[in-house]
């Protein structure tokens, strides 16, 4: 029988999610680090009142502190790492909040607040799952081992050398990570794949200051009209990227996905439903795209009779399987050098990049750990389970997986509607109370193994 959140547990849990929330812990550069320590504090804080041992902050050449912890019953038991992380976004553009975004606030049936879902939820998930096997008497089916990351949301930089100092401490059979989404509200997913991620910010400068644009206008060069340019030479008129580096994508078949084309126009809220393709989940999971992430020069609300004197873009393309990510970073530098005239001063500044991930649920490394999670999931949530790409980029999964050898099976806490990394982040409560149920029963399903 399956263990179910009494009124009580998700009273508790709902209150150390909202504690947790309230800490402003921006892992951003240009944010006070102190809130991502004191969200550290925090988190060790209720893990240690749960009972958990060798709870410790750690850390590695000055990096945001990660979390660890472990609860060991029976060094013969199968050994889960739990993941998540307590940092979060900036809160964005404060005017756009219709809550206070680091006051939590329920209402109709979600929380709303930074961090609610990404990833404080998956905090909440993995000690509200223990809380529930502790309260109920029976003995922990399985050995537990914790990471809580503190720099997840600035890239995890830290992570793979952490992870290597470390590898005996977190060795464990099956990694669970808690930092994904449901395909659609009340439908539960595991993610077997993920983009790669590269990350590359121009600025064009052509002026020592902003100029009146009568006086000056046709005697200088505009930055932003060379800066625009540039950006719409990355792709030709039907939005194929123009990258050597980036191949011919190739067409799956997703219609088994429970969410097509007119129910994904309603999730991402488009103006027009047309501009959707038939087959969005081709393009979101399996094919490159580019996005212009920010673009700068002056402004809306300071808009005047100016030529500017600079224009910034941070560009962003989400690579597959198929593409190196190394390898289409310097064809995108590349690609400016060969655009930037001379006339102006270009700056490019790059990311670290992050190739794609992809696991087989099938393989004989992964098959009876993702029989356990679907069928948890499926007790849980009372309705099928699936397998789902994702088209975000997760950089810490592929060092996990390969530090530790261990498959990973990804509990989403987010729906379609839960906008982490925008305004108005929220939580469906509704799913986050199975997602809690559905990893205490992987506990039991997977010991079992």
């Amino acid at each position: 029988m399956i263990l179910r959140l009494s009124e009580s547990q998700k009273t508790w849990a709902l209150q150390n999610l909202c504690e947790l929330v309230k800490i402003p812990s921006v892992s951003f550069e240009g944010f006070d680090s102190k809130h991502v320590h004191e969200s550290a504090r925090a988190t060790a804080e209720m893990f240690r009142a749960l009972g958990f041992q060798n709870v410790e902050l750690m850390q590695i050449d000055n990096c945001f502190p990660y979390v660890c912890a472990e609860y060991v019953t029976d060094p013969k038991k199968p050994t889960l790492l739990l993941y998540a992380h307590h940092d979060v976004q900036p809160e964005g553009r404060r005017e756009l909040w219709k809550t206070e975004p680091f006051m939590p606030l329920q209402k109709d049936g979600r929380l709303y607040g930074r961090g609610t879902a990404d990833d404080k939820a998956g905090i909440m998930v993995h000690a509200a799952a223990f809380k529930l096997w502790k309260d109920s008497g029976a003995e922990l089916p399985v050995n537990l081992k914790v990471i809580i990351e503190g720099e997840e949301e600035v890239g995890s930089d830290h992570l793979f050398p952490f992870l290597k100092a470390h590898q005996k401490r977190f060795q464990c059979d099956v990694i669970v990570v808690t930092d994904t989404a449901n395909i659609d509200s009340g439908v539960p997913s595991l993610t077997t794949s993920l983009r790669g991620l590269v990350v590359v910010e121009v600025e064009v400068k052509s002026l020592h200051a902003p100029l009146h644009s009568g006086l000056w206008g046709g005697g200088v060069v505009d930055p932003v009209q060379v800066l625009t340019k540039m950006l719409a030479s990355l792709t030709d008129e039907r939005g194929v990227i123009q990258l050597k580096s980036i191949g011919r994508i190739p067409e799956k078949d997703y219609s088994a996905v429970p969410v097509g084309r007119k129910e994904f126009a309603k999730q991402a809220g488009v103006i027009r439903e047309e501009s959707v393709p038939e087959n969005p989940w081709n393009l979101v999971w399996n094919a490159p795209s580019l996005s212009v992430n920010a673009i700068q020069a002056s402004s809306e609300k300071l808009a005047n009779n100016i030529v500017c004197d600079r224009a910034f873009a941070r560009v962003g393309i989400r690579v597959t399987e198929r593409e190196r990510a190394a390898d289409v970073q310097e064809d995108l530098l590349q690609h400016f050098r060969k655009h930037s005239p001379s006339t102006v001063e270009v700056n490019l500044k790059a990311q670290e990049p992050a190739d794609a991930w992809a696991t087989n649920p099938d393989s004989p490394k992964n098959r009876n750990a993702f029989q356990a999670a679907f069928g948890a999931l499926e007790k849980a949530y009372g309705c099928k389970a699936h397998a789902i790409g994702c088209g975000a980029s997760i950089p810490f999964i592929k060092p996990f997986e390969e530090s530790l050898n261990a498959p990973v099976i990804t509990f989403g806490v987010e729906d379609p509607y839960t906008l982490a990394h925008s305004e108005n982040e929220s939580l469906l409560l509704s799913d986050f109370w199975k997602t809690i149920e559905a990893e205490a029963e992987f506990f039991r399903s997977v010991s079992k193994i």
